[in-house]
C-alpha cells in the first residue's frame, strides 16, 4: 500500500499547491482545464494499451474492462492490408486507394455502419461494435452512480421507501453513464474509422482516439480523477524509463514522496485549510476529533 498511498498524497499535495497558487494570483483558472488534462492522459493510456506490454497489472485490467480485448496490443500489431491474406474483403478495399475526397469520407462512414474492416478484430460491423460498447458502459456507469446515490441516502430510503425510485431515476445518474459510454463509443469509432481511412492498423491510432474520447469528461468533470490518472501515468512512464536504463532508480522514492507531500498538505491544514482538498480536510478533522479547528490562525 505504500506506493499507492504515496501517489495519493502526492495527488492531494499537487491539488493543494494549485489552490494556493490560485489564491495568491499566481495562476489563473481555466474552465474545463481538467477535461483537457484528462484527454491528454487518456491518449497516453490508450497508446500504452495498444502497445504490447505497455500496461500491466490493475491498469491493464481496468483499460481492458473499458475498451475490451479487441483493441488490446498484440505482438507485431502494426498491420496493413498488404500484410493480410488476399481475401475477397481485402480485394474489395484495394479500390479505395484513391486520393482523399469528401465522397470517400462519406463512403467510409457508411461502410463503418454496415461493414467490418478486414483489419478489425471484432466480430460484427463497426457500427454495431461501437454502439454495443457505448451502451454497455453507459449501463454500467448509470447503475454504479444510482447505487452510490441510494447508498448515500440509505437512511432516507429506509424511513421513506418511496424515495428509492426517485434515487434510481435521478437525472444526475446519467452523468457517469454518459462519460463512460461516450468514452468507449468514441474511442472505438475513431479506431475503426482510422482503419477504414488508412487501410492499416497501428498503435498510433490510439492517440487521437484516446484524446477525443477523453473529452467526454465534460459530462463528469473531476479534478481528482484527472490529476490522479495523470500522476499514475507519469509514474508508469518513469518506471519504463528505469527499466530501459534511461532514468535512475531512486531508493525509497515512495517514502520520500510521501514525506514531502504530507509536509505540504499538513502545512496548508494549519495555515490555510481552505486550500486543502475538502474530502481530505474532513478526514483530518475526523481523525483529530476536530482539534485542527481549534488552532489560532489569526
Amino acid at each position: 500500500r505504500r506506493g499507492l498511498l504515496a501517489v495519493y498524497m502526492f495527488n492531494v499535495a499537487l491539488e493543494t499547491l494549485f489552490n494556493m497558487a490560485v489564491a495568491r494570483g499566481l495562476v489563473r483558472t481555466r474552465k474545463h482545464i481538467e477535461v483537457l488534462l484528462f484527454s491528454f492522459t487518456a491518449a497516453g493510456y490508450a497508446y500504452l494499451f495498444r502497445c504490447f506490454g505497455g500496461l500491466r497489472g490493475i491498469f491493464l485490467q481496468g483499460v481492458r474492462f473499458l475498451l475490451g480485448t479487441e483493441e488490446a496490443g498484440r505482438p507485431g500489431d502494426s498491420r496493413s492490408l498488404e500484410s493480410e491474406a488476399n481475401t475477397p474483403a481485402v480485394q474489395r478495399q484495394d479500390a479505395r486507394r484513391e486520393n482523399f475526397t469528401f465522397s470517400r469520407l462519406v463512403r467510409f462512414l457508411k461502410a463503418c455502419l454496415v461493414q467490418k474492416h478486414a483489419l478489425c478484430l471484432h466480430q460484427h460491423s463497426c457500427g454495431r461494435y461501437c454502439v454495443q460498447g457505448c451502451a454497455r458502459m453507459f449501463g454500467i456507469g448509470y447503475v454504479a452512480q444510482a447505487a452510490i446515490t441510494v447508498l448515500s441516502s440509505i437512511r432516507t430510503v429506509v424511513r421513506t421507501p418511496s424515495r428509492l425510485l426517485s434515487c434510481i431515476a435521478n437525472k444526475n445518474n446519467l452523468a457517469l453513464g454518459a462519460f463512460l459510454g461516450g468514452f468507449v463509443g468514441i474511442f472505438k469509432f475513431v479506431s475503426c474509422f482510422l482503419r477504414w481511412l488508412r487501410d492499416q492498423d497501428s498503435e498510433i491510432h490510439a492517440l487521437p482516439a484516446g484524446f477525443l474520447a477523453g473529452l467526454c469528461m465534460f459530462f463528469y468533470p473531476s479534478w481528482s480523477i484527472s490529476l490522479y490518472l495523470t500522476v499514475k501515468l507519469g509514474e508508469l512512464l518513469y518506471m519504463k524509463g528505469v527499466e530501459a536504463g534511461y532514468l535512475p532508480c531512486i531508493t525509497h522514492a515512495d517514502s520520500l514522496l510521501y514525506a514531502v507531500s504530507t509536509a505540504v498538505v499538513l502545512h496548508a491544514c494549519v495555515v490555510e485549510p481552505h486550500n486543502v482538498k475538502p474530502s481530505y480536510w474532513a478526514f483530518l478533522k475526523r481523525v483529530s476529533s476536530k482539534r485542527l479547528l481549534q488552532l489560532n490562525r489569526r
